[in-house]
């Protein structure tokens, strides 16, 4: 039953496919019809083309080894789409049913106000969303497993699944998915480099709904809120020196100088340790270079799961760095679920708005009076 179901879908979905290049006619009468480019303020990881009666979505890059785009048409109305174009990957909007396999995608269609769309998701052990949660007691989502199960998204019958993938599909598993012609999206939100770069693409989560227009409202509140805290920062002085990062099996990892990790702390008045070191990526320091450079530190992001002093300490090296003994530790363990899921890694990546206020509340407090500590915690 299942490989008749696995048969049928391929055949359901023949039109769909992955489609890494717009070429010959399509391409032709594409560049005859008129199309207004929707601007992007701050994100490079995609662009979105308006026509009449549909869009064309471009994911720069799906996964680190690609070479190519995915090309996606979105359309509104079948009749004003190219016939020509229907080879390619299309989906009709606005979408009803759709699967998610990352938790960072769950805050973009809670803003839009499509959380009931999931009706699939990845491991709902991750998920720290009450509602999403709550859903899972009453079935009205089911877990894919990881890597996620292509008979079951068969049996899904979604018109999306918003999928991401760090390396490349055959590693992760997914590369089944896209052999099946299951109609993924790549959201590679995670590669961009400003922290309103990764809120912008709830501008592609919106285009699915045929809510472009209120995805894009959405973002320009985050953005705005997000500008008035950093003019806000910009009164504090001095700036407060920050150590990022953790041991792990004698190396120190931290977040590049040019990180949005690092420009969110930069913004919200504070003095990355490494703010110099060009890297987007990740640091890997030795313990000697960890002990010069903290030493004038003042705070510290460790950026794990530890939630107390003593589960942070576990690491003997540590006791090589005194200076750490001195510093104000704050962790991102403030909202956790009883089954693992970390609110950080879901919804605070996607608000900037409100992550900067949690740093400047613990850089600079008498700045931001009101605020209390959504995903920080001070470890004591």
């Amino acid at each position: 039953m299942s490989k008749l179901l696995i048969f049928f879908f391929t055949l359901s979905f023949s039109g769909y496919g992955f489609a890494t290049g717009i070429s010959g006619i399509c391409a032709k009468k594409l560049k005859q019809r008129k199309f207004l480019k929707v601007q992007n303020k701050y994100a490079t990881g995609f662009s979105i083309k308006r026509y009449k009666g549909f869009f064309h979505l471009t994911i720069e890059k799906p996964w680190l080894s690609s070479k190519k785009s995915q090309e996606i048409f979105l359309v509104e109305n079948s009749l004003s789409f190219p016939s020509t174009c229907q080879k390619y990957f299309n989906i009709k909007i606005p979408v009803k049913r759709v699967a998610s396999l990352s938790t960072t995608h769950i805050p973009a269609l809670e803003l839009i106000e499509e959380l009931k769309s999931i009706k699939a998701f990845s491991n709902l052990n991750f998920v720290y969303n009450k509602a999403v949660k709550e859903a899972e007691k009453k079935g009205d989502i089911f877990e894919l497993g990881s890597p996620p199960s292509g008979e079951r998204l068969v049996a899904l019958k979604s018109d999306v699944v918003f999928s991401y993938s760090t390396s490349e599909p055959r590693v992760e598993g997914i590369s089944q998915l896209i052999d099946l012609k299951i109609p993924l999206v790549f959201i590679s939100e995670f590669r961009e480099k400003h922290p309103l770069a990764r809120a912008e693409w709830i501008k592609v989560f919106g285009l699915f709904y045929g809510k472009l227009d209120f995805a894009h409202k959405k973002f320009k509140e985050i953005e705005t809120r997000y500008i008035e805290v950093t003019e806000i920062a910009l009164k504090a002085r001095p700036k407060r020196k920050v150590l990022v990062g953790e041991l792990i099996k004698g190396v120190w990892k931290a977040p590049g100088g040019k990180s949005d990790l690092a420009t969110l702390i930069s913004d919200a008045g504070g003095d990355y340790v490494w703010a110099d070191e060009k890297s987007t990526t990740m640091l890997n320091l030795n313990i000697e270079k960890v002990l010069v450079d903290s030493t004038k530190t003042e705070v510290w992001l460790p950026q794990n799961m530890a939630i107390d002093l003593k589960k942070l300490y576990k690491e003997e090296n540590y006791k090589s760095i005194g200076s750490l003994q001195t510093l104000g530790v704050y962790n991102i363990v403030n909202r956790m679920g009883p089954d693992g899921g970390n609110d950080y890694w879901e919804s605070a990546l996607m608000r900037p708005d409100l992550l900067i206020q949690d740093l400047l509340k613990i850089f600079h407090p008498i700045l931001i009076p009101g605020h209390d500590l959504i995903w920080y915690k001070n470890l004591e």
